[in-house]
């Protein structure tokens, strides 16, 4: 069982933020270890909110940034350093709504297809199809030409779109990390921006999906506490360098490296489903 579980945990750690499809890779482990009898939505869920510890402390900058933002109002200009923190309040404010706008429709389609979406993560052709439509998009995104754009001047109008991609990758097979930073990249942000919008957007999918299924955690037997958490701890670390590696690639305009081994994964399992 701990095997498994660390497995699986390694998995989600490394694929979680490079544009691979954790999910999808989460649905291929349980495939090979017939024995893990956890498999499935909840133990994805628990290794997404240990992913998202990672984001936490690699943004913590900005999430802090955002959350005193929603303290500081331009009517204090007392003196210039005031005016400084009112402006940056500002900025970071704009952008704790961009988050919240962008959101809103990884919610509602998340909402609509969590039925479908989770039969999907134990059907392998669609986990297939998902690899096959990751790979592509990230082929994509190696015809986009550089933009300007930093992450504070993403508009509402982008934000939805960019949410519309995040929740088309509610399907497994499909990557959250590489639909939304191609997105990003889509509608004129840097390639930095576009990977830290993505982290940042990565936090109330991950937390709204607890919400929604914080039910159905009684249904993990007591004695698997313990292994989960360990490999709740195994992820969050192997996270924080996966997050590093997919920025710096992301940086270098090689996103599309990813999509062979996506493809071909795809592939693969439409032969030998």
């Amino acid at each position: 069982m701990i095997l498994y579980v660390l497995i699986l945990a390694v998995l989600q750690g490394i694929t979680e933020f490079l544009p691979v499809s954790s999910s999808g890779h989460l649905a291929l482990g349980s495939y090979l270890f017939k024995g893990f009898d956890h498999r499935g939505i909840i133990f994805e869920i628990l290794l997404h909110c240990a992913t998202s510890i990672a984001v936490i402390i690699y943004m913590r900058k900005e999430l802090w940034n955002m959350l005193k933002s929603l303290f500081i109002f331009n009517s204090v200009k007392q003196n210039s350093r005031a005016a400084d923190l009112s402006n940056e309040g500002v900025k970071y404010r704009s952008l704790f709504l961009i988050v919240i706008v962008a959101t809103i429709p990884t919610g509602v389609i998340g909402f609509f297809l969590r039925e479908t979406s989770e039969k999907a993560f134990g059907t392998d052709w669609m986990v297939a199809a998902g690899f096959l439509v990751t790979g592509c998009v990230l082929f994509a995104s190696r015809f986009f030409s550089v933009n300007r754009k930093n992450l504070f001047d993403i508009s509402f109008g982008q934000a939805l779109l960019i949410g519309v991609f995040q929740g088309i990758a509610v399907f497994p097979g499909v990557s959250r990390s590489g639909m939304t930073i191609t997105a990003g990249l889509l509608t004129g942000c840097k390639p930095e921006a576009s990977a830290k919008f993505s982290f940042l957007l990565s936090l109330p999918a991950i937390f709204g999906a607890l919400i929604l299924d914080i039910k159905d955690l009684n249904s993990i037997k007591s004695e698997y506490f313990l292994t989960f958490l360990i490999g709740m701890i195994v992820a969050a670390v192997v996270g924080y360098f996966s997050i590093k590696l997919v920025v710096s690639v992301t940086k270098k305009w090689k996103l599309h490296y990813f999509a062979p081994y996506c493809i071909l994964l795809g592939i693969i399992l439409l032969i030998i489903k």
